[in-house]
């Protein structure tokens, strides 16, 4: 979203109740909700419920349609959105068709298995950046990881195979996350 251009974006948060039924824990919510606003330069607007979404979704909506109302738009590509930018008064705008905000909303890069693999990671209940970053040193992906399980007679050596994990601190991911993500990537089935 970054790159599309937007010049004061808005990311809406809708509460949707309890917050302890989600496979995020909600320290994780709050702290992407944080890098979304510091580090992404979003606005965040938080409603309590769809009601709320919904009255804010409205207010933006006319807001939006008075600021234009009164002026011919013009559509643009984003290589000529500088160029365009200097013809804008109070009574023109240029906006980029929908079709090139799209595509220029789209993610940067592709991300590779291991990226994908560490992102996955982040979103279990306990596992933090340096204990992603240390399971992907050695387990680069998913399969790899399943690989070495499959290795396993016991099931208890399966729970092993991440409780002994170094992160760079020196601390160990310990037997509960071992036993956790063993059964994460091995169950079909979790208790």
């Amino acid at each position: 979203m970054k790159s599309c251009s937007l010049q004061n974006p808005i990311y809406l948060i809708e509460e949707c109740g309890a917050k302890n039924h989600f496979a995020i824990s909600e320290t994780t919510l709050l702290q992407a909700i944080t890098n979304t606003q510091v580090i992404d330069g979003f606005a965040i607007k938080q409603t309590q419920n769809l009601a709320e979404s919904v009255a804010y979704l409205t207010i933006m909506t006319r807001y939006l349609q008075s600021l234009y109302s009164a002026k011919t738009l013009f559509s643009t590509v984003m290589e000529k959105r500088n160029e365009v930018r200097e013809i804008e008064s109070d009574t023109k705008a240029t906006l980029l068709t929908f079709d090139e905000f799209n595509s220029n909303s789209k993610k940067i890069k592709p991300l590779s298995v291991s990226e994908v693999f560490f992102k996955q990671l982040l979103q279990l209940n306990g596992i933090s950046v340096d204990r992603a970053k240390a399971i992907v040193e050695l387990y680069p992906t998913p399969s790899s990881l399943i690989e070495k399980y499959k290795q396993c007679v016991e099931e208890k050596q399966g729970e092993q195979v991440l409780s002994l994990v170094s992160t760079k601190s020196g601390r160990n991911l310990g037997p509960t996350l071992g036993k956790i993500l063993f059964q994460f990537y091995t169950k079909t089935e979790l208790q």
